[in-house]
């Protein structure tokens, strides 16, 4: 009986050190968890809308006769922003132009949906080519939100590499509203006018934006 006893005990004794030692054990292993967190770095775009909302012709009717064509608005809407055969001021192939012929155009700059950043716009000319008796009668005119018309010399006048500029720095923070620009090219009437016939001219018309970092 005392054999058994003791043997109980200290099956007890070991049992309880056991216990201790794993409570021992356990102060070391504190509790651990993690948190993981993720950078993620976008680029922010540059990203503008052009589109043509008016458009208005004098030119050649079927009887040779100069008339003013007034389009729709439905008419003369074009998407411009991406690389398109639309031709801002709708030249048709093959439509002649005479002195007393303008064509304008009314265009809305207005920032993509994905545009992140304040910018800056410029409007450009830029005469493809050998300047010409055709350009140096193709008068540009310019008007900014509706304001009038200003002359900005001819297309003969924006033949440098680069282009000329008809609408300077503007700034367009990135909750500013669309801005308009209405473009106008007309066949001036001069004395001259015959050295201009049989004459072609080719120009680009052009918005340059760049990224504005500061107010």
């Amino acid at each position: 009986m005392g054999k058994n006893k003791v043997g109980k005990l200290f099956l007890a004794s070991m049992t309880i050190m056991l216990c201790i030692v794993a409570l021992i054990a356990g102060t070391y292993a504190l509790w651990t968890d993690s948190v993981t967190v993720s950078n993620h770095l976008e680029a922010g775009t540059l990203s503008l809308k052009l589109e043509r909302v008016g458009l208005t012709k004098v030119v050649l009717d079927s009887d040779g006769y100069l008339t003013e064509q007034t389009f729709t608005e439905e008419e003369a809407y074009a998407d411009l922003t991406d690389a398109s055969e639309v031709n801002v001021f709708g030249i048709e192939a093959n439509e002649k132009i005479v002195p007393g012929a303008s064509y304008q155009a009314t265009l809305v700059l207005s920032q993509g949906e994905d545009n992140a950043v304040a910018f800056t716009y410029r409007v450009i000319v830029k005469l493809n080519g050998e300047s010409n008796a055709l350009a140096k009668q193709m008068q540009v005119f310019v008007g900014t939100d509706g304001g009038e018309l200003e002359v900005k010399g001819t297309l003969a006048d924006y033949g440098s590499e680069d282009g000329g500029v008809i609408v300077s720095a503007q700034t367009m923070a990135k909750t500013d509203s669309a801005k308009t620009i209405t473009v106008k090219i007309a066949f001036v009437d001069q004395t001259d006018n015959n050295l201009a016939k049989n004459q072609t001219v080719d120009f680009d018309l052009m918005i340059e934006a760049e990224q504005k970092t500061n107010a």
